[in-house]
């Protein structure tokens, strides 16, 4: 009774928002993005790391509808028609789960499968900067903040096409499967894998930096940024009005930033969508 009367409503897919239709035709929409956590906005990116094995992460919990069964399913076709080593790490899950003993049950090729347990935002960093790629196997899905951080590192990335998915991933950006489609899923793994530059292909991206008073954390992001081999993006750097050196170290680094302003704000939203509106870019971090 109370959802259909709701005014405003906020997210950032496109199923959000047509499911806030649905229930509450007269609702305004606002499109707000969703902040990383701060170690992957200056971990190292991901480089083609050399490996003699498929090194496959995802990072899941074990509710059923996350795709466990995606995962071993995929692993048993996976391994009947490739010859090359496995290794499937999955973070959030510990291997004492009752959901990991039944599955260990059920299928085979339980070897080629390590449960991590809860990993640190260090730890998924150093996981998707070593891995061949990241793989999000879901079967009900909004906005994985997952996908963004794997994106973000540039870990080249596969997903179930879900709920919101395919608004924060295309499949020019990784690649979009179906989740009850082992066969298609081991296809997308071995392009990936027999084409180490899938991850320098994506579209146009918009990188965002919103920043008050915080000039240390700011120039860490900005080397971060410019760091990048991967070049096809834009990126926008937001002040509001910051009172320290940040001003400084925007002009330090301007030739390397798209579009800069410093300015009073309403707070980190206001400044985010802010920057929305002058991005041009397919995809925006």
């Amino acid at each position: 009774e109370i959802l259909p009367l709701l005014k405003y409503a906020f997210g950032r897919t496109d199923w959000d928002k047509e499911s806030i239709k649905l229930i509450a035709p007269n609702c305004k929409y606002f499109y707000i993005n969703e902040i990383l956590r701060e170690p992957f906005y200056i971990a190292k990116k991901w480089n083609n790391p050399v490996n003699n094995k498929i090194t496959i992460l995802s990072t899941i919990s074990d509710s059923s509808y996350k795709g466990l069964d995606v995962i071993f399913k995929t692993i048993n076709v996976l391994k009947k028609l490739s010859k090359q080593k496995i290794e499937w790490r999955i973070g959030g899950i510990s291997d004492k789960s009752e959901s990991v003993k039944l599955y260990k049950k059920l299928h085979k090729h339980k070897e080629c499968v390590k449960f991590l347990g809860i990993l640190s935002a260090q730890d998924i960093i150093k996981e998707l900067q070593n891995a061949t790629l990241y793989l999000h196997p879901s079967h009900i899905e909004n906005s994985a903040n997952s996908i963004c951080e794997a994106q973000y590192i540039g870990t080249p990335t596969i997903a179930t096409n879900v709920g919101g998915t395919s608004s924060i991933l295309s499949n020019d950006a990784g690649i979009l499967v179906s989740p009850n489609d082992p066969y298609e899923i081991v296809s997308a793994i071995l392009k990936i894998w027999n084409d180490k530059d899938f991850a320098l292909k994506s579209m146009k991206l918009s990188i965002i930096t919103i920043n008050r008073n915080n000039a240390i954390g700011l120039e860490q992001t900005i080397k971060s940024v410019i760091s990048l081999k991967y070049s096809n993006f834009e990126y926008i750097v937001i002040d509001g009005a910051s009172t320290d050196n940040s001003i400084d170290i925007i002009r330090k680094y301007a030739s390397s930033i798209t579009f800069w302003i410093s300015e009073p704000d309403k707070g980190i939203y206001n400044a985010m969508n802010k920057a929305v509106d002058f991005a041009s870019g397919e995809y925006i971090f």
